[in-house]
């Protein structure tokens, strides 16, 4: 494995994935989302989970995750929990959790509210990272 191949597995801080793998800070910190979505999604009232499934190794895990980074970021809102899982190639976390969800490709964002699984966004988004998560979220 070369520089940049680092292979994070399991539960992961945003403060450990930024420092052991910059790519996604970067992108995150170069992505812009959209002022009226990213509105909507900051009022969001209802708690929701998204569980975010990523390869560090993987090119659309760089491109595409980081965007919601930035999107739950910006829009602060407590009422969304983001929790980070990390895959190696085989797509397996340690902790089954893949197989629970029945992730097949990486990044998938999965978004649960009140332990039913309202949607997911699987590798690239239809219309933009904040279109669908918003689609998602308040069931449009």
């Amino acid at each position: 494995m070369g520089a940049g191949e680092e292979i994070l597995v399991g539960r992961l801080s945003l403060e450990r994935l930024y420092k052991e793998v910059p790519i996604f800070e970067e992108n995150a910190r170069s992505y812009a989302p959209q002022a009226g979505p990213l509105e909507k999604i900051r009022v969001i009232g209802e708690e929701t989970d998204l569980i975010l499934f990523i390869g560090t190794w993987c090119p659309d895990s760089r491109s595409e995750a980081p965007k919601l980074l930035k999107i739950l970021a910006m829009a602060d809102n407590p009422n969304l929990v983001l929790t980070i899982i990390g895959v190696d190639r085989d797509k397996d976390d340690g902790e089954g959790l893949t197989r629970e969800h029945k992730i097949e490709r990486v990044p998938t964002a999965v978004f649960i509210r009140g332990g039913r699984e309202l949607g997911r966004i699987v590798e690239h988004p239809k219309r933009s990272p904040e279109d669908d998560f918003l689609e998602i979220v308040m069931g449009m």
